[in-house]
Parts: structure tokens; sequence; C-alpha cells
């Protein structure tokens, strides 16, 4: 049974993170208020019962495997674990802070200027993902000066491109859309560096 005046209240505190003085300005949501509103919407799913639905409602894949030895149904759970642990190990971490030179204007500027090259080179969507994922993870691991963030940006859109596409960009390409402002050897030793750091 749900009781409605829990849910009135999950619903009002909802509404009171969208209405504090920043978002009323037009500024984006905090970071502390989405950790805030996830929250509340875990609360709002118990509070409806959606969570003990979902629980019994997801099938054992692995079921029709136990008896395959290929399939190692036994290692599947501490699989799982593994990879979510790796995962979070991996995922960068708000960085902006830590930079010198580097301010949250400089990286949206760069990742507009990436974008219209991915869409010049009509690259796969999942390229720029990647592309943006290995520039925040170098940035959030090294230092990075303001005039080398454009061949952070080139380098990792060259690694991205080399692992998605079938026919990926040349180096010489990354040179003449950045204006020749880096050489062949500054790309390839960027490069060399932001694989170093991943692996």
């Amino acid at each position: 049974m749900v009781n409605m005046a829990e849910l009135t209240g999950h619903t009002s505190r909802l509404w009171n993170v969208f209405e504090t003085p920043e978002v009323a300005k037009g500024n984006s949501v905090p970071f502390s208020s989405y950790n805030h509103i996830r929250f509340i919407n875990l609360e709002f799913q118990v509070a409806c019962g959606v969570t003990e639905k979902l629980k019994d409602s997801i099938p054992d894949i692995d079921a029709s495997d136990i008896g395959d030895q290929l399939v190692v149904v036994d290692y599947v759970e501490d699989l799982y674990k593994f990879y979510k642990i790796s995962k979070q190990s991996s995922m960068p971490h708000d960085y902006i802070d830590s930079q010198t030179e580097i301010k949250e204007k400089m990286r949206a500027i760069v990742g507009d200027w990436l974008i219209e090259v991915h869409h010049k080179f009509e690259l796969m969507p999942e390229t720029i993902y990647l592309t943006f994922y290995i520039i925040d993870r170098y940035l959030s691991m090294k230092k990075v000066l303001r005039r080398e963030l454009q061949l952070v940006g080139v380098s990792s859109m060259l690694i991205a491109s080399k692992y998605e596409e079938i026919w990926a960009p040349q180096v010489e390409d990354f040179i003449c859309l950045s204006d020749r402002a880096y050489s062949q050897e500054q790309i390839l030793a960027m490069e060399k560096s932001d694989i170093s750091v991943h692996f």
C-alpha cells in the first residue's frame, strides 16, 4: 500500500532542490543536488514498492548454462563484482580544481571544436564519447598547460578513432584541422603519453 503523505513529502523535497537561487537564475543544478535527487528518487521507489518488483522480475540469465563448464557460471558474480570495482576505479574524478591553467570554459571550447571535427570526419558517435572519456581521464591524472589542451584533445580523438573507426583519420588530417598548431611529432608524443596514463 502506498503512503500518499510520504510520497507528497518526497515530491515537495524534490521541488525544493529545483527552486534554489542558482537554478532560479538559470544556472544548472549543483552537483551535490544531483546526489540529493538520486536519494529522493530511491526513497520514492521504495515507498512505491518498485524495488521489490524489480528484484522479482529479473530472470536469472545464467540458469540455463549451469551444466556447461565452458560458460563458467560459478564465476559470473565474481566477474560482475570485479568489473564494477574496476569501472569505479577508472572513472575520472572532478579535476578542474586540480588543474592550474585550465578552466571549465576552456574544456568546453575544446569540446565544441572536437565535435565540429567529429562531424567533419563523419565519425561514429562512439568515437566522440570515447574521446571525451580519454580527455577527462588524462586531465584527472596529469596537469596540462593551456597551450597543450587542444593537443590532448587531438591525440585523444586520434586514439578513439583508431579504436572505434574502420577508416580512422590520419595524423596529417588532424594537423590540417588544428591549423598546423602542432607537428606530427608532438601529436604522436602526446598520444604515447595519453596511452601510458591509461595503461
